[in-house]
């Protein structure tokens, strides 16, 4: 499969299953108003710096060498699952540690914090791992066709959850056993699909010191990553100035959530980018459509900066909900940085497939910086405002510190990412009739 095909398979089915992403998250943020989102958003958040550091981000390293066949895929299957259990034993142990941060803000028992954090975790976690390895054998229908189903049994579980007698923690221990769910079905359908009950073998120690090689760099630009796209929740959440109920934290939580909907499109063309760059196929072509895109890229957030300027303010209270009325300007000020994330995870994707992860971390330490400094200084003093200002200057800056690098080392102008060209929608509808020509 050529690489515009392959992308276009990635879109369609990674596509629709981010638009059931979407809709579940509308329906949750409906369902628990703007504080009670705050409260499972902030949650997870949680959740994810305790995977992101437990996991010691190996799924990264499995997706690497699952990608560029340097490994035996049966060898990563049982070595993702032994990974999981692993990484659920340190968190079971860790757990009185993160749950004193809980305990004194929110009603919640340690055993559910507990259950939330095992499963959403180990679920996240191995999701992680076998969707990415399904992508990596360029198999993009499979997983999202199960996922997209799971999705949509748990919209109408929240839907109908009052009705069926479901109080706030019953349906919360059905929406977090949900990524468990997801996760082990994932595990299931690869296993089965690949046979992977015929060969039960495990990476030799030459093996697995590549993968913990490969793997402490990919922690670090998580880590790194982690900080510049969710320290501001911190700051937000403990601002003087922010409302002590949650009201503003789910304001400005569910504006971060737009961003990672925009960011659908370039993550789902970067989980093409990665294994395709890994791989070394057709790299001299995946260079000239990142920039294509990139210059797409500019042309739609213009677009979508002047439809928010123009309805926001409306917009947002009448699909979330009337507790969701201080997203308008947060969101207008973070847009230009999303607009720049967009661009950075391709070039991310890029570099990372070449193995190159180090210049990631570079321009995420840039990033962390300015992230930390700028909101130790403003957001206590003016809020949510200031912690999308903020964002949006930091990710700007990532952007251009990683295509700087692209820059020099392809010897392309900045023009080529920027300066949309009469001949590139020409050019996506040539491809698009080919493909489905």
């Amino acid at each position: 499969m050529n690489f515009h095909r392959l992308l276009v398979q990635s879109v369609l089915w990674r596509g629709i299953y981010f638009f059931t992403i979407l809709v579940l998250n509308v329906v949750l943020s409906r369902y628990l108003k703007a504080s009670g989102a705050g409260w499972v958003y902030y949650l997870t958040n949680w959740f994810s710096l305790i995977l992101l550091v437990a996991s010691f981000s190996m799924e990264s390293a499995v997706t690497y060498y699952a990608s560029n066949k340097k490994i035996n895929d049966n060898k990563l299957v049982w070595m993702s699952m032994t990974w999981t259990i692993v990484v659920c034993v340190l968190v079971f142990g860790l757990v009185n540690i993160y749950f004193g941060e809980i305990r004194n803000e929110d009603a919640i028992t340690k055993n559910q914090y507990l259950f939330f954090a095992l499963t959403y975790i180990a679920g996240i976690l191995l999701l992680n791992f076998f969707a990415s390895m399904f992508y990596a054998q360029r198999n993009f229908f499979l997983p999202n066709i199960i996922m997209i189903i799971l999705n949509v049994l748990l919209i109408i579980f929240l839907v109908f959850c009052k009705q069926w007698g479901f109080d706030l923690y019953g349906s919360m221990n059905v929406y977090f056993t949900f990524f468990l769910i997801v996760g082990v079905s994932l595990f299931f359908a690869y296993a089965i699909k690949h046979n992977s009950w015929s060969n039960f073998s495990f990476p030799s120690i030459t093996e697995h010191k590549l993968l913990f090689r490969y793997a402490f760099l990919a922690l670090a630009a998580n880590i790194v990553f982690f900080l510049v796209y969710r320290a501001d929740y911190w700051f937000v959440r403990h601002s003087p100035v922010s409302s002590k109920d949650g009201y503003d934290l789910g304001n400005y939580i569910q504006v971060s959530k737009h961003g990672q909907m925009l960011l659908i499109l370039p993550q789902i063309i970067a989980s093409a980018v990665f294994p395709q760059t890994a791989s070394e196929i057709d790299r001299q072509n995946v260079r000239d459509t990142l920039a294509l895109l990139s210059r797409g890229f500019a042309v739609l957030y213009i677009i979508i900066i002047a439809v928010v300027a123009a309805i926001g303010n409306w917009l947002f209270p009448f699909v979330y909900g009337e507790t969701f009325d201080r997203m308008y300007w947060p969101t207008l000020l973070i847009l230009p940085g999303i607009w720049a994330l967009s661009v950075m995870v391709l070039l991310a994707a890029y570099f990372s497939g070449k193995g190159n992860v180090k210049i990631n971390i570079y321009g995420g330490i840039l990033s962390v910086i300015i992230v930390l400094v700028g909101n130790y200084f403003l957001t206590f003093r003016y809020g949510m405002i200031a912690a999308a200002f903020i964002s949006s200057i930091a990710y700007c800056s990532y952007m251009f510190f990683l295509m700087n690098r692209f820059l020099k080392e392809y010897n392309v102008s900045l023009a080529d990412f920027f300066i949309p060209r009469r001949s590139d929608f020409h050019f996506l509808k040539l491809q698009l009739k080919k493909i489905t020509g």
